[in-house]
């Protein structure tokens, strides 16, 4: 049996969610239902100028794409991080896992981190370098 997932962040969310010790079938149980709870964002670059859903999209704009549909573009990265960071926020999630592309900036997700962890303290923050070059933010929110 498989677990289905979509995004990168589905699959690192079951694979958190084993447990060696735990029977198969419970396991494959524990890891599709940790999914079904996720917001998955990811965070890229535009490669043309074009307009989506009525979303205007510039060459090299920052696309926000949000389960699958593309939500925001603008060039300020910083302003569409913390965009979603109160959007987490406001929605009551607790745990946001970031994994960290070859492109992105550190400095950016150190400071998101401090934004996400002082605006409630509910909140609590992983971070995973994973070095991709496509996506410079992948984010899920539970």
């Amino acid at each position: 049996e498989v677990v289905t997932t979509k995004y990168m962040t589905e699959a690192v969310e079951a694979l958190i969610n084993y447990n060696p010790e735990t029977e198969f079938a419970e396991n494959v149980d524990t890891m599709s239902e940790s999914i079904k709870q996720l917001l998955n964002v990811e965070i890229t670059r535009a490669t043309k100028d074009t307009n989506i859903g009525g979303i205007a999209i510039k060459e090299a704009d920052y696309l926000a794409i949000e389960n699958g549909e593309i939500v925001n573009s603008q060039a300020d990265i910083k302003q569409l991080l913390l965009e979603f960071a109160d959007k987490f926020i406001a929605d009551d999630y607790e745990i946001i896992t970031i994994l960290v592309g070859s492109d992105a900036d550190q400095l950016l997700v150190d400071e998101l981190i401090e934004y996400l962890e002082n605006s409630s303290p509910f909140v609590e923050v992983v971070v995973y370098h994973t070095n991709q070059p496509v996506y410079h933010y992948l984010i899920s929110a539970m």
